[in-house]
């Protein structure tokens, strides 16, 4: 009740009679009011305790206050001082903020925000003045090794890019194939590997292939050679050992025939001495 009396001379009687220049009348309240805020002692302990905080006291005195001022009660219900330790006028009074308070309040801000855009202008241009200090730098001591630089950020941005725009048509088509067959089709990881197992499973089957018809090459020269002793012809036996020869070095290739550029087509198979005056215009090596 003191409370609500004591907002209601604050509030409303004082600034009435300042209106109507009673000065008689508004002393008369205002001495009221005084007696009334010291009728309660909390209010003379909340403002010793506000002095202790803002001028800095030890803290064992800080403490006694807190401890006083919670032995009277507390604050008067109605007063409500937030996080602090202590309840300031505005508070007590239960006084609102002043248009001029508000509008000052809002310059301030916007003072605050356009120092901290300029500040932040400013270390923008600081920076870009102190890249382009050392690129200059680098282009003098370095020519063209910024602009390669810069090529090769290009190139690896667009690479990230597109490898991107790869992975999720990747995905749309997984995600449509899985729609349609009800599961994921079995596919190799990457178009590399792909390539990769189809040369391998080409040369495997190449391989495969060669290796039969050597194997019946061989049984061919086999007989073709048992006929010869038998009959006492020795050119069959030259043939089989040349055949085996080729089929050492089809093996020895992967499993295909010679080709222009192995090494025993290029250095050539010539057994025999080759002297300065031997020619090959019109036949075979003399």
């Amino acid at each position: 009740e003191n409370l609500a009396v004591m907002r209601q001379i604050r509030k409303s009687d004082l600034p009435d009679l300042r209106m109507r220049k009673d000065h008689a009348g508004w002393v008369e309240a205002n001495n009221d009011l005084k007696r009334r805020y010291q009728r309660d002692p909390w209010f003379g302990v909340n403002e010793r305790l506000r002095d202790a905080v803002l001028l800095g006291e030890p803290q064992d005195k800080i403490d006694y206050l807190k401890d006083l001022a919670a032995k009277m009660g507390g604050p008067p219900p109605g007063i409500d001082m937030g996080n602090k330790e202590y309840a300031v006028h505005t508070e007590i009074y239960d006084i609102g903020i002043s248009p001029s308070r508000a509008a000052s309040m809002l310059e301030d801000e916007i003072r605050a925000e356009r120092a901290a855009r300029g500040r932040a202008m400013m270390a923008e241009r600081r920076k870009n003045m102190e890249k382009a200090q050392q690129q200059y730098e680098e282009d003098m001591r370095f020519p063209g090794l910024r602009e390669d630089r810069e090529a090769k950020e290009r190139r690896e941005r667009v690479m990230r890019r597109l490898m991107g725009e790869l992975e999720e048509d990747q995905k749309k088509k997984r995600e449509r194939a899985k729609e349609i067959l009800g599961k994921l089709p079995e596919t190799p990881e990457s178009r590399t590997k792909s390539m990769e197992k189809a040369l391998q499973e080409a040369r495997e089957e190449m391989k495969k292939i060669r290796r039969k018809q050597l194997g019946k090459d061989v049984e061919g020269v086999d007989d073709d050679d048992t006929a010869g002793v038998g009959a006492g012809i020795g050119a069959k036996s030259g043939g089989s050992a040349a055949r085996a020869r080729e089929a050492a070095a089809a093996e020895a290739a992967g499993g295909r025939p010679r080709l222009p550029g192995d090494e025993d087509v290029t250095r050539g198979e010539i057994d025999i001495p080759v002297e300065p005056s031997s020619s090959t215009l019109t036949g075979p090596l003399k």
